[in-house]
């Protein structure tokens, strides 16, 4: 069972990766669409069908609908490993919370420090999903093959899952926008899980009053890694999962990590744009961007993401519609997630 703690501990620095990297920081630009159309083997389909689990079909409820129980997504899972291919089932959905964890010791509060000099609080509770991770799949399958299938119960938190990444695309968006009309090139306006420096509030506040940046702006870009943290999270605490996921993934070395006491992040989030409509019952616009995570500096993944609006039952993937990754030292493992199918608990089969 995870720590959510982990998700407002990560630092989530406005700056660009130049900055802590050096002028000639300039990983390979990642070209591919998060919403790319990888179609599902044929043996992965014969099973969903069998089986009774949806592998088309989003429907979303309307604007101020609050999630419920039986609230469920499939992702369908794609590792390219050179020409090899692989698919997996993964089903996300809701549940109540048992009489124990509901005697848990409550988890502390999110507090993240923003460069303008404000401090952000964030309740966090705790809410259940079932997950099931069903595979590998393969364009040719042995007689009598029968994937694994591994059911998971993982803890997260609504708050984190509820953010709306779509709100966060819109804002951060603008606000660089805003930057680059300003000619503001060398300074920023970063987040932390401890107080910035006065020179660095002191330079958030200048380009805060330059832009015109407001208070709610603010809280929006604050907020934006924690929906991506806590669904990594759910599939880190998947070990089926994230065996898969590892495959996409540069670890620093065993030297590294001695060297470092451990294992820090940096995520980059860059490109952000509008996706356009996903159809399926989705109404709202999507967005996308890409996102690097290095680990003890070192570049680990090459990521693009598809999000939109967390409305029910999107709340069990945090909007998320699309994942693409890829292996910095080692293009050919590529890696795609994608929702296939969302229902609300009362559409969802018996």
């Amino acid at each position: 069972m995870h720590s959510l703690s982990r998700a407002v501990i990560l630092v989530l620095l406005a700056s660009s990766a130049a900055d802590l990297y050096g002028a000639d920081y300039n990983p390979k630009p990642l070209a591919t669409d998060p919403l790319a159309d990888v179609a599902p083997l044929a043996a992965l389909v014969e099973f969903a069908a069998g089986r009774h689990i949806p592998i088309a079909g989003i429907t979303v409820a309307g604007e101020g609908a609050t999630p419920r129980k039986g609230d469920a997504a499939t992702l369908l899972v794609t590792l390219f490993d050179g020409r090899l291919e692989r698919q997996w089932l993964a089903r996300l959905e809701a549940d109540d919370l048992t009489a124990d964890e509901r005697q848990m010791k409550p988890l502390p509060e999110g507090v993240m420090f923003s460069g303008t000099g404000r401090t952000w609080r964030y309740p966090v509770s705790r809410t259940a999903l079932n997950v099931v991770f069903i595979g590998p799949f393969f364009q040719a399958m042995a007689p009598g093959y029968v994937p694994r299938e591994k059911h998971e119960r993982v803890l997260t938190s609504p708050e984190y899952l509820s953010c709306g990444l779509d709100q966060y695309c819109r804002v951060e968006m603008s606000y660089r926008q805003r930057l680059k009309d300003a000619g503001i090139r060398d300074a920023w306006i970063g987040y932390w899980s401890v107080p910035g420096s006065a020179d660095i509030i002191k330079m958030g506040q200048r380009v805060a009053a330059q832009i015109n940046f407001t208070p709610d702006e603010d809280r929006i870009r604050t907020e934006g890694g924690f929906p991506v943290v806590s669904f990594v999270e759910i599939a880190t605490e998947i070990p089926a999962f994230k065996s898969v996921l590892v495959h996409v993934l540069d670890m620093p070395s065993v030297w590294s990590i001695v060297r470092h006491l451990g294992v820090s992040n940096y995520w980059d989030y860059h490109d952000f744009a509008r996706a356009g409509e996903p159809g399926q019952g989705i109404e709202s616009s999507t967005f996308s961007f890409g996102l690097r995570i290095h680990m003890n500096e070192q570049f680990s993944v090459n990521s693009a993401f598809a999000v939109t609006a967390p409305r029910p039952p999107l709340e069990v993937c945090a909007g998320i519609l699309g994942v693409y990754a890829e292996r910095p030292s080692d293009a050919g493992q590529r890696l795609f997630i994608r929702l296939v199918s969302a229902r609300r608990a009362a559409d969802a089969p018996l």
